[in-house]
């Protein structure tokens, strides 16, 4: 298991014991509450490219696909327009999720 999932694991046990069997319920009391490891984790970045470079496979992504299909390069233009669409997201979009008369797309 990688160090952020065991991270992520620790801290939901220590909420639950904390929030919930501690203070909501009053089942256990300090001094029965458990000793948690002290985890540290060094989270990484996203690599990013420049704008030119995005660019240049854009192109060449519309180049290869426009034709056959074009809402393969739409989907990847929009995916890497805006950070907070995911892929199920488009996967999910229907027709009625596209109002033309104001030019918006519902997610």
């Amino acid at each position: 298991m990688a160090d952020k999932t065991k991270k992520g694991h620790c801290s939901q046990l220590h909420d639950f014991y904390l929030n919930f069997l501690y203070e909501e319920e009053e089942i256990i009391n300090l001094a029965q509450f458990p000793k948690f490891p002290k985890l540290s984790i060094e989270m990484g970045f996203r690599k990013l490219i420049t704008i030119e470079d995005r660019e240049l496979v854009l192109d060449q992504l519309k180049k290869a696909t426009y034709k056959t299909n074009p809402k393969i390069w739409f989907g990847v233009e929009l995916l890497s327009s805006y950070g907070r669409i995911r892929p199920l997201d488009l996967r999910l979009l229907r027709e009625g999720d596209i109002d033309l008369e104001y030019g918006v797309m519902t997610f």
